[in-house]
């Protein structure tokens, strides 16, 4: 029989023990390494802005296969291999095929509410053996706003509104910590929404003590969940566009724009960058100092 010990796949034969496998599972996980070598090695990143203005456009970019824009309009299929996307939008790659470009993924958009946390759970341990076995580099949520939409609809029949609430952050608090486990990197994507000021200084206070700005536009998630995003990412930028059709053009703003609140760890980035995250990464390692 098999003995569930602190190492894995000892395995118990009469009198004594064999060792199949004695490798310890947080050795990996245990190494010192110094904080120079591992720069956005993994990075954590969240994509918001309003619906059609860019975010799966960006998201793409961190793609290794990402062609120039100046290989735009292709003409054949590019796959974006590296990547795996949960798909949780309805109509969330409408136009990806007439740009030629294709993505490896698992829609859940049509999911029922009742099962979006078994099928979000089977997508992550997926993602885990895509990137184990070497194919994926980067793992996307898309959107947060739907995931969050989704798992409020599962989890009101069940309880009262502020256990509802305490609940909600919990199925978040699970979800993410899983996907921060992945040894890729991660980009959440997040619809945004006014928050509207309270009536009164007094309000007002407690929606800055909540960690929003009131008059600014911050992500579309229920209760203080977007305080839990902002507080366990590394980059939080809104994304808009510029121009229509053959002049179109798409940016990121590190610092936050049009109301939108930013929050970047990196130094040297400025208000307005190109949104092309393969760069803005080369960038960011570029500004380090020499080894």
């Amino acid at each position: 029989m098999v003995k569930i010990t602190e190492k894995i796949g000892v395995t118990q034969s009469g009198s004594g023990t064999s060792a199949v496998q004695t490798a310890d599972p947080l050795d990996e996980l245990m190494k010192v390494r110094d904080s120079k070598d591992t720069l956005l090695e993994r990075f954590r990143l969240t994509l918001v802005g309003p619906p059609k203005e860019g975010k799966t456009h960006c998201a793409l970019t961190a793609s290794e296969f990402f062609p120039e824009e100046s290989a735009f309009p292709l003409t054949e299929m590019v796959d974006l291999q590296d990547m795996f996307w949960c798909l949780l939008d309805n109509g969330g790659f409408d136009g990806l095929a007439e740009r030629r470009l294709s993505v490896p993924h698992i829609d859940l958009s049509n999911v029922p509410p009742e099962l979006i946390i078994v099928a979000i759970r089977k997508f992550t341990d997926t993602a885990r053996e895509r990137i184990l076995a070497g194919v994926t580099k980067t793992v996307v949520y898309d959107s947060l706003t739907a995931l969050d939409k989704l798992l409020l609809t599962r989890l009101m029949k069940d309880y009262e509104k502020w256990g509802l609430y305490n609940a909600l952050l919990a199925e978040h608090l699970k979800i993410f910590t899983a996907a921060k486990s992945l040894a890729c990197n991660v980009i959440l994507i997040c619809h945004g929404k006014y928050v509207t000021p309270a009536e009164d200084a007094a309000g007002q206070g407690r929606q800055m003590a909540a960690g929003v700005t009131p008059g600014t536009i911050e992500m579309n998630l229920s209760g203080q969940i977007a305080d839990f995003y902002r507080q366990s990412m590394s980059l939080i930028m809104p994304v808009s566009d510029k121009g229509r059709g053959a002049d179109r053009s798409f940016w990121i703003h590190p610092h936050g724009a049009k109301g939108f609140a930013g929050y970047t760890r990196f130094a040297g980035l400025e208000k307005e960058e190109p949104a092309h995250l393969g760069k803005l990464f080369a960038k960011i390692r570029g500004n380090q100092p020499a080894k």
